[in-house]
């Protein structure tokens, strides 16, 4: 972490800027830098604050480009199936792995990015938002999923949604149901705003 600066940062962007886009190869854009920034920047901050390096470096992320399919694209290579869906879960590991059947199913390929995604279809930030509180469990044995926050990749803040249909009330399938009891029990304390995906096991604040 220490030797990743802001000319490393420069270097490695033109990098991944080379790389052929999956979905059309002559696009000018790829769909794969700034998801890959982003992450390092939340990684960046992360060790700044746990005083791992002095302050994340000074990168711009820029802003993302739609990648066009090509002429041989089929509409059929646009959702993921359960089968990865699950595939992807139990290839995560365990504290990070309930934000892919929360958000990924049913979504393009291009955005199954970790970004609770699948099934119940939330965004990246509003998933790394989500807090024990926002989960209303019920006397049936179903469960609420309520979206009030999402976590700002540019500043590492919790910020409103993007709009204020954003803030919704989802019902959580029974499918998953057991899952996030569980992960819940494991990776979760119990302050009521511990996040649900912590930063670390048993992690009562993203800090």
């Amino acid at each position: 972490m220490r030797k990743i600066d802001v000319n490393r940062t420069r270097a490695m962007t033109q990098r991944l800027d080379r790389i052929p886009a999956p979905l059309n190869p002559k696009s000018k854009f790829n769909g794969i830098t700034r998801p890959v920034l982003i992450v390092l920047m939340m990684i960046s901050r992360q060790a700044a604050r746990d005083g791992i390096i002095p302050a994340a470096p000074s990168v711009s992320i820029p802003r993302q480009e739609s990648v066009r399919h090509d002429s041989d694209h089929s509409e059929g290579e646009d959702v993921v199936a359960p089968r990865q869906v699950e595939a992807l879960y139990r290839a995560v590991p365990g504290q990070w792995a309930i934000m892919v059947p929360l958000a990924a199913c049913r979504l393009p390929l291009v955005a199954c990015r970790l970004p609770l995604v699948a099934w119940c279809q939330l965004r990246r930030g509003e998933c790394l938002g989500l807090q024990r509180r926002d989960i209303e469990r019920h006397d049936d044995g179903s469960a609420t999923l309520h979206v009030r926050r999402q976590l700002n990749a540019n500043t590492g803040d919790y910020t409103d949604t993007r709009s204020d249909a954003g803030k919704r009330s989802l019902t959580i399938p029974k499918l998953m149901t057991a899952r996030l009891k569980q992960h819940l029990a494991d990776n979760v304390t119990a302050e009521a705003k511990a996040p649900v995906v912590p930063a670390s096991v048993r992690a009562g604040d993203r800090g």
